[in-house]
């Protein structure tokens, strides 16, 4: 059973670190912002690939290329048909956050 206070608390403090976060985004320039999309990049592709030789340890380094090529596609694919979403979604007024 949930605890009203303990869930309150906890709201207020991911609120808190939301705007944390907002407040360095914001202090960054921009090509710190570039930078560290780049980084996120070729961090998730690391993760990626990780996760395809741990689904298929089979696979020489080659053909986890090829997987990770195929996925790729099928994500194109799906945005491009607008079947997924930036998540969260953007809401009205987001843009003068960052």
């Amino acid at each position: 059973m949930r605890q009203p206070q303990i869930d309150s608390s906890l709201r207020e403090l991911q609120a808190s670190l939301d705007q944390a976060k907002l407040r360095r985004a914001a202090s960054m320039s921009i090509a710190e912002k570039l930078r560290m999309g780049a980084d996120l990049y070729d961090e998730c592709i690391r993760w990626q690939r990780h996760i395809i030789q741990a689904e298929h340890p089979e696979f020489d380094p080659v053909q986890v290329d090829s997987e990770l090529d195929r996925r790729r596609v099928i994500r194109r694919k799906l945005r491009d048909a607008g079947l997924v979403q930036p998540c969260p979604p953007k809401a009205a007024g987001d843009d003068d956050q960052l």
